[in-house]
């Protein structure tokens, strides 16, 4: 993406992945807003021109559509603002004649979009979207699809995230990080201070994959510390090709659940595969995967008496899994008097076969 010089261009498979995601999650995400709040803030910080070379939506596009879809029944009072940002003024241009011609609801405005860096447009826009807002918490979404390495400086994601109710979207260019680890200045905008001496060890790895890994690990370390969540995955063409990495963060457990939920869906599409980034081969199928969520479980509470809801809290905040597996598995993984050793028993009068009530009682195998 980094030597792409034309105004347009076409659409690759790596950007069909975070279209996909994109557009499952800013539909949840607006959908629930207006029943806290009256304002909330959308921006695409590296917006393109709108369109691809074969006429496909751009972010922009896909966004508003999405937004407008969400809101279009909506009787409360809410208003969300969404901004455009890209450095080129040709993309900007025809980003432009794209948004004119595009439907909108009053609940939406769409700003005019800005030519000009990310980093420099962002604190303006901000304080923009703040004026007359008491307090300094309000829901943000910044969705961050760099153009190669440089434009996502940690300390500006560290401003965004300073708001509780901010969340970030970001393209994690792995291998753009790994083709400019010598670039000092560029590693400490990526990284923050203090992990030069981690950075010469991921230099001194020989194996370009380690490498990957080791940069993952790094971002996850530095990034994970501005918010209550860090989530982290990547999509596999089903030719097993690798995209960039895709980075969620969150301090809000549902914007969280709800991400993981826009992953499983892109993931049911066919064209791609989820994949976790602590794993290289294995792709992200849940009927391959139901074994290993057993023994995270079994791991967690061998031999123990839990409640429902804690079994639940597990799952969906600890494992790449979500409610409705935990279902499936606990349901296959259920005594009914043979092999009592090896299954779960629950207590809880008037339940419903198959579910796990939040105040059941479930007795894990010890062995």
């Amino acid at each position: 993406m980094a030597g792409i010089s034309e105004t347009i261009w076409p659409c690759e498979k790596h950007t069909e992945a975070k279209h996909l995601i994109l557009k499952s999650y800013i539909g949840a995400w607006v959908s629930i807003l207006p029943n806290k709040f009256s304002k909330a803030l959308f921006v695409d910080g590296f917006s393109g021109p709108g369109e691809y070379e074969g006429g496909e939506p751009g972010s922009p596009l896909i966004a508003i559509a999405e937004v407008g879809n969400a809101l279009k029944n909506t009787t409360k009072n809410f208003s969300l603002q969404m901004y455009f940002v890209d450095a080129r003024n040709d993309r900007i241009e025809n980003l432009k004649q794209k948004i004119s011609s595009a439907q909108s609801d009053s609940k939406i405005k769409i700003h005019e979009p800005i030519c000009g860096r990310f980093e420099d447009e962002l604190p303006g826009i901000i304080t923009n979207f703040k004026n007359g807002i008491l307090g300094s918490q309000f829901p943000m979404l910044i969705f961050i699809d760099p153009f190669g390495v440089k434009g996502y400086p940690l300390e500006l994601i560290r401003k965004i995230l300073s708001n509780r109710s901010a969340e970030v979207f970001l393209l994690l260019d792995v291998d753009g990080i790994n083709r400019n680890l010598s670039n000092a200045p560029l590693m400490k905008e990526v990284f923050g201070d203090g992990c030069e001496k981690i950075i010469e060890e991921i230099l001194r790895e020989g194996d370009t994959q380690t490498r990957y890994k080791m940069i993952r690990k790094l971002h996850e370390k530095v990034a994970g510390r501005l918010s209550q969540f860090y989530l982290p995955f990547r999509m596999l063409e089903t030719s097993k090709k690798v995209f960039h990495d895709m980075v969620f963060l969150t301090n809000n457990q549902l914007g969280f659940l709800k991400m993981k939920e826009a992953m499983w869906r892109a993931d049911s599409s066919g064209r791609f595969q989820f994949v976790d980034t602590e794993y290289n081969s294995l792709t992200f199928d849940f009927k391959a995967w139901k074994m290993e969520l057993w023994d995270l479980m079994l791991k967690k509470f061998r031999g123990r008496k839990v409640t429902g809801a804690e079994v639940k809290a597990f799952v969906e905040f600890n494992t790449r899994f979500l409610d409705r597996h935990k279902r499936e598995v606990l349901n296959e993984n259920e005594t009914s008097g043979m092999d009592a050793d090896k299954k779960i028993r629950v207590e809880k009068i008037g339940r419903k076969k198959n579910t796990f009530p939040e105040d059941a009682a479930i007795y894990f195998p010890a062995g």
